[in-house]
């Protein structure tokens, strides 16, 4: 166990990274490790959830704002993004203009700076840690780089550093 002091928003970070992981793919040990930090996280996580949600109000104006200016078809609808990711809105710029004044109208614009107070909190958490070698080599760097905190590495110096790939042997 080892006791690290983080923000918030790199509690969260961390909670995403362990969230694309599936256990079978990796050893037991490390399977063991995940699910450890996943349930001291999960309760902090929630919490973040449930307080960054955008208020009720300023999200039913946003997606009527978005209606309103989204590109219309043939039969007066708005034009969905692939996947329904939101709407086709043409001029981004005035969309975001407006919807200032919707935040500042909802209270939005005070929430997020509310959040972005709470995201920057810091916060003493206790990760079951493990050595840096049991790190499968197969994961890309996002997902190492939000598990560090719950790896043991090893002490500076003791590891030979990478060479810049292209450097001349001069």
């Amino acid at each position: 166990m080892g006791k690290k002091l983080m923000t918030r928003n790199e509690i969260r970070e961390m909670w995403n990274g362990l969230q694309t992981i599936t256990t079978d793919e990796v050893p037991r040990k490390f399977a063991y490790a995940i699910a450890r930090n996943r349930s001291k996280l999960r309760k902090i996580v929630e919490d973040i959830i449930e307080t960054t949600k955008p208020l009720d109000e300023f999200e039913e104006k946003r997606i009527a704002l978005a209606k309103k200016m989204a590109k219309k078809d043939p039969d007066g609808e708005p034009i969905m993004l692939p996947n329904n990711q939101g709407y086709f809105v043409p001029d981004l710029g005035k969309f975001n203009r407006e919807l200032e004044k919707v935040k500042e109208e909802t209270g939005q614009d005070k929430r997020d700076t509310e959040v972005e107070t709470l995201l920057k909190s810091k916060e003493e958490i206790e990760l079951y840690v493990i050595p840096f070698e049991m790190m499968p080599e197969t994961f890309r760097s996002d997902i190492m780089e939000a598990l560090l905190p719950m790896l043991d590495t090893p002490l500076e110096g003791t590891v030979t550093p990478l060479r810049d790939v292209g450097a001349s042997d001069k």
